[in-house]
């Protein structure tokens, strides 16, 4: 099994850990849920969730730029591979693009793809294959609707911090539904 590049780079500069029953990335700490529990968490009230977790996103966003910029002036060359984060994020399209594919890549969220990015206008098209989420909900029935509500909120927290300007995203085509991908508009 081939280790994406965001998690080596973690784990080479220590900064992803597992242990005494905690995950921590980047200074962090983490729980791992199962796809399902998720599916069950976000129907309770996808409103409060999707705000809660597009806050959440935007302001770890700034955590892990700052903790990135920290280490890179504490721990010098080797952790400029990590410190990279800080400057990828909104400095250069490629950049940012890579940085986006790794974390959801690393958070099992689906493989990421931005179909559209305008800077000027604050806005994207963004498409995820294998949604972990719409795959685990076809095992449980196909639905008419779409049920990526978490990783909505994480991607209009993600692009409200890109962006600097508080956007939202709207899942437009979902997995789950039938469909050949999830698509989201963020705007």
């Amino acid at each position: 099994m081939a280790l994406s590049s965001l998690l080596q780079k973690l784990l080479f500069v220590n900064q992803y850990n597992v242990k005494n029953g905690r995950i921590e990335i980047l200074g962090t700490p983490f729980i791992m849920l199962d796809a399902s529990d998720i599916l069950v968490l976000q129907e309770i009230d996808k409103t409060k969730m999707y705000n809660s977790v597009k806050k959440s996103s935007r302001s770890n966003m700034k955590k892990i730029v700052q903790h990135a910029q920290v280490y890179k002036n504490i721990k010098g060359q080797s952790l400029m591979n990590i410190a990279n984060l800080s400057k990828k994020i909104a400095k250069s399209d490629e950049g940012m693009i890579k940085t986006l594919q790794d974390f959801f890549d690393v958070y099992g969220l689906g493989k990421l793809e931005i179909i559209d990015l305008n800077n000027q206008e604050k806005s994207a098209m963004i498409r995820i294959e294998k949604s972990t989420l719409a795959s685990e909900q076809l095992k449980i029935k196909k639905t008419g609707k779409c049920v990526c509500t978490l990783t909505a909120a994480l991607l209009a927290g993600i692009f409200s911090y890109i962006f600097d300007k508080d956007v939202d995203c709207v899942e437009k085509t979902c997995l789950a539904k039938g469909d050949e991908a999830c698509d989201f508009e963020v705007s």
